[in-house]
């Protein structure tokens, strides 16, 4: 199994406190990974580290490694390496004075995806589309976002991540604060995402972790007590973490 990410004996302290201590992750390549947990284990933090925005929070010191592709990412020049790998929050932040067409052209242009004017239009239409939100707004590109509701907003918000054309896309409880039909609508686009993205996403969910998971990461306490194949990790735990996360005890 080829890991995509792979996390070794990881060690994150920010402003001298310890979050995460000793994490060994990995998560394969085109697939979905699923981070669940209780609130503070670290799963927020971990994904964070990925592409290194924890370091813009203060104070940060690691041990152990974190790679991408077999390269630790502490090698790569962070702009680039938060180009191939993208990040969506739980909180859906649209540029509020930007179109819904230049939110997802924006990052196109800016990172020299796109070259000219046919080629951005080409790469909006397929980051839309792929985000499945192309249908609702394609006759309103020129509107800005504030017109959308929450979870067009969230689509949309994912949508200007793949624009980046990235190798790895982390989301961050991406339908936490989205109605039904909206949560229905970001996992039905992941799973086809998965063909060319390798997803990674902090869940609350047990039964979304299940729903659409090809592996599980169960975080506590800043570690990784088990992972594995959501499946397999469902129906064998003996882990008493595991079995009270996936019978809804927290």
């Amino acid at each position: 199994m080829r890991c995509h990410i792979e996390a070794s004996g990881f060690r994150l302290r920010i402003n001298d406190a310890e979050i995460l201590k000793g994490v060994d992750f990995c998560a394969p390549k085109n697939s979905i990974s699923v981070i669940v947990g209780p609130s503070g284990s670290g799963k927020t933090t971990f994904l964070k580290t990925i592409n290194r925005l924890t370091e813009l929070y203060g104070k940060v010191e690691w041990s152990g490694d974190l790679k991408l592709d077999g390269e630790s990412i502490f090698t790569l020049n962070p702009v680039e390496l938060r180009r191939r790998v993208g990040m969506v929050f739980q909180i859906p932040n649209p540029f509020p004075h930007l179109s819904i067409f230049d939110n997802v052209a924006l990052p196109a242009r800016v990172n020299g995806i796109a070259r000219g004017d046919s080629d951005v239009r080409s790469i909006v239409k397929w980051a839309l589309e792929k985000a499945m939100l192309w249908d609702e707004v394609k006759d309103r590109l020129d509107k800005r976002p504030n017109i959308l509701s929450g979870g067009q907003k969230q689509r949309l918000c994912i949508a200007r991540a793949l624009a980046m054309r990235p190798e790895v896309l982390l989301l961050d409880e991406p339908t936490a604060n989205i109605d039904v039909v909206n949560s229905k609508k970001i996992e039905e686009a992941l799973r086809e995402l998965k063909n060319e993205v390798t997803i990674i996403m902090v869940t609350h969910n047990p039964n979304q972790a299940l729903r659409i998971g090809d592996y599980i990461a169960v975080m506590f306490e800043g570690r990784i007590v088990e992972e594995g194949p959501v499946r397999e990790v469902a129906l064998k735990t003996r882990n008493p973490i595991t079995q009270s996360l996936l019978s809804g005890g927290w």
